[in-house]
Formats: C-alpha cells, structure tokens, sequence
C-alpha cells in the first residue's frame, strides 16, 4: 500500500465499512470519502478522526510509517439502541471484527454459567 488512498481503502474495507458508513462516523461527507480513495495526491483534513473510526494509527493512516494499530485503544466502546433489531444493525456497523468479539464473550459467559 503505497498511498494515503490505499491505506484509507484497505483499513476502510478491513473493518467492514461502506464509504457511507464510515463517513457518518468522521462526521464527514461520502463524496468526501470517495475523493480521498480515488486521488492519492489528496490530503485529508480530517486524518484524526477517520483513524480514530478506523482505529488505525494517524501516522500509518497519513504515512505508511510505523504501526498500523494505534499503541492503545483508548476508547470504550458504548452503544446505545432501542431493540435488539437496532442494537445488532449498529454493532454490524462496527464491522465483523466487533460481531465476533461480541460472539466470542457471549460463548464464553455463557459457558462461565453452566
């Protein structure tokens, strides 16, 4: 991965992300996305966020250099639903790493009770 547009479309599609999705997320437009993946001579004004989304590093995110994971994960992840429909929708959201982190705990507090 040699530009900032492979390195966003790489990590993008790794955590299961639309262009959609992970543009509401950096609070930014799917134009804008779209632009920044096709134009690798392009340069994001909002690198933070979109690597915090994507929970990659900004300076691999921007650079190529140095770890792809951030040296800690700072954030807790907490979401809010209404139904169990709508919870399973946002927790798909986060992509198919987090559904099996999800499904893996579920398995394992299950057995934890027998």
């Amino acid at each position: 991965m040699d530009s900032f547009s492979d390195r966003l479309r790489n990590a993008r599609e790794k955590r299961g992300m639309s262009q959609e999705v992970l543009a509401t997320r950096a609070g930014v437009s799917q134009s804008t996305i779209s632009a920044l993946e096709l134009d690798p001579t392009r340069k994001p004004r909002d690198l933070l966020k979109l690597a915090k989304v994507l929970m990659v590093s900004p300076d691999w995110l921007q650079s190529g250099k140095g770890p792809r994971e951030p040296a800690v994960r700072t954030e807790k992840l907490y979401i809010a639903a209404e139904s169990l429909d709508e919870l399973a929708e946002r927790l798909l959201d986060l992509g198919p790493e987090e559904v099996g982190r999800l499904m893996a705990l579920l398995l394992q507090k299950q057995a934890e009770r027998k």
